[in-house]
């Protein structure tokens, strides 16, 4: 059976029986990969932060460099022992690379998503925000980590940043450390 909708979660609502069926479904007209999984607290399978929220969540993007899938436009790929991941097409310090990725114009609520990060060289936490005054539309960025944002001007979505220690004092430290860093910007509050 075709089941077809107007979004992922649409068809979640409507179509009990789609429940633990992930796949592709039929959502305003394209193909579309659904994640029609109840997450519950604690599962393992799917991103832990989206529990409680149901199944119905539409894929806009999936990138798996250990499969050997490519980086987006403005990264490059590297490896280094035996890892592969995308990184800053520059090796400047303040160098900062962007991806887009589009909904084709599919509205949402709700954003869940996961990234997995390695640290090269100097951590600095907030230390752009704090030090040179750098807001979410700066191009050298506030944090040094993961900038997860939408739209134009930018809105903040999630910071994953990098800290230079956890128990040792520092100012370049995450703010989660133990011996805490700087603070982050007002717009990230404790996302």
């Amino acid at each position: 059976m075709t089941y077809t909708g107007s979004s992922c979660e649409d068809i979640y609502n409507n179509n009990p029986e789609t429940g633990d069926k992930s796949g592709y479904y039929y959502v305003d007209g394209k193909w579309t990969y659904c994640n029609m999984n109840e997450i519950a607290a604690g599962d393992h399978d799917f991103i832990p932060t989206c529990a409680g929220h149901g199944g119905g969540w539409k894929r806009i993007i999936n990138i798996d460099i250990s499969v050997g899938d490519d980086c987006p436009n403005g990264w490059r790929k590297d490896t280094y022992d035996g890892v592969s991941f995308c990184r800053l097409v520059s090796n400047d310090y303040y160098a900062c690379s962007s991806a887009n990725f589009s909904t084709n114009g599919a509205g949402y609520q709700k954003v869940c998503g996961r990234a997995r990060g390695y640290q090269k060289g100097w951590a600095a936490s907030f230390f752009g925000y704090h030090s040179r005054s750098y807001n979410i539309d700066h191009v050298s960025g506030y944090a040094d980590g993961l900038l997860i944002t939408y739209g134009s001007p930018r809105n903040h979505i999630w910071t994953y940043v990098n800290g230079q220690y956890d128990n040792r004092t520092h100012r370049y430290n995450c703010p989660c450390a133990s011996s805490t860093g700087y603070t982050p910007p007002p717009f990230v509050g404790t996302n």
